[in-house]
């Protein structure tokens, strides 16, 4: 097969599923397959457009080889569900269900439009079509993160679907959150421990509770901005990335410029300052207590001279 200037030489097994997809250059002009089979040379064409991504299928009929050239779109709201579609071999129409998602394959090497499915094993899943031959499908596990085509054809006077894995699913190892949980840690360190301390040095020792209550209430009114964003702003990842990260950016300007015109409170000097007023407010409540009961002891001296 020459499509462009790309020569595959070896030949393509049935039912082979190429390990990568093939780039092209993308003129606007078709491109032509020149595909050989059992010694006949067929030739196709198609236009390709840039950044698509498509599937050649080639299938044998009387003249020779076809050929169907399908987009491999996925939409645009990708949640990284796996992706599924069918092709269907037979000479006629197939219905299948897959959880929710239902798939309507007509006949003659038709191709269905990617479709995302919950993740999950599907043992059996139902199938229909007018010769009844078709009853129950066993896709097996799909994946996250992974794209499948399954090939459906008749093998022992029942429809079976073959499997192929596009894109292999999602194989992260746990190891690698480390790194972010260790940044994560960094950040909660250097940003929280320092608000509370802040918090607590610069309030006079009546309020130092009132004004840690008041920096975890700020902590609270930021979960409820992610969750409104995370749950109700329904935007793609990448942007909510691109608005915590301004949001950030812009506390940190605010923070910076408040910092420059505040005045900072020595906390040595404050704790002085209150053990000072605390001392006066006891000295002056002494003093009050001795003019009390001086006074009291005048009264008790004056009650018995009147009782003489």
């Amino acid at each position: 097969m020459i499509p462009g200037s790309h020569l595959f030489k070896e030949p393509i097994p049935n039912l082979q599923d190429p390990a990568q997809y093939e780039t092209l250059p993308a003129s606007g002009e078709d491109v032509q397959f020149q595909v050989t089979f059992n010694g006949k040379t067929s030739e196709c064409n198609h236009t390709f457009l840039q950044r698509e991504a498509y599937s050649l299928i080639l299938y044998p009929d009387a003249a020779g080889i076809q050929c169907n050239v399908v987009s491999d779109y996925i939409k645009k709201n990708y949640n990284g569900k796996p992706l599924l579609r069918f092709l269907n071999t037979l000479s006629e129409e197939i219905n299948t269900t897959v959880g929710e998602v239902s798939f309507h394959l007509l006949s003659d090497y038709s191709v269905s439009p990617n479709e995302t499915v919950n993740r999950g094993e599907y043992p059996a899943v139902s199938c229909s079509s007018t010769s009844g031959k078709c009853s129950e499908l066993n896709l097996g596990l799909l994946d996250f993160g992974a794209s499948y085509t399954f090939i459906l054809m008749e093998a022992s006077g029942q429809i079976v679907a073959h499997r192929m894995e596009d894109v292999k699913a999602n194989s992260v190892h746990i190891a690698w959150q480390i790194p972010q949980y260790v940044l994560l840690t960094i950040g909660e360190v250097m940003f929280s421990i320092t608000g509370l301390e802040f918090s607590y040095s610069q309030a006079p020792a009546n309020m130092k509770s009132v004004l840690q209550a008041g920096w975890l209430l700020t902590v609270a009114f930021g979960n409820v901005i992610v969750l409104i964003v995370a749950e109700g702003a329904t935007l793609e990842q990448w942007k909510e990335f691109l608005l915590f990260a301004g949001l950030l950016l812009g506390v940190c300007i605010i923070f910076s410029v408040m910092a420059n015109f505040y005045t900072y409170v020595d906390s040595d000097q404050l704790d002085k300052t209150h053990m000072e007023d605390s001392g006066r407010e006891e000295d002056d409540d002494d003093e009050d207590h001795v003019k009390k009961k001086s006074n009291d002891v005048k009264l008790n001296k004056r009650g018995k001279s009147t009782r003489f």
